[in-house]
């Protein structure tokens, strides 16, 4: 999983359902994430699935500067 390049984005899927990513203390000088939260529970791992986006929900990564 790489590191977002926009405050927030949000997909609008087929289902009607949306899937939020969001940058929490995104800046030009955090560019790097410090921890990932997929609906609240902290991943540990660096990827999600196919199947976790078309459920919806929001990603969200703390950004830092080191």
């Amino acid at each position: 999983m790489g590191v977002p390049q926009l405050k927030e984005a949000k997909l609008l899927l087929n289902s009607g359902t949306e899937f939020l990513i969001k940058a929490k203390g995104f800046t030009k000088n955090t560019i790097y994430r410090n921890d990932c939260y997929l609906n609240g529970t902290k991943r540990t791992d660096n990827q999600i699935s196919y199947q976790q986006i078309q459920q919806g929900g929001t990603l969200e990564f703390e950004m830092q500067k080191q």
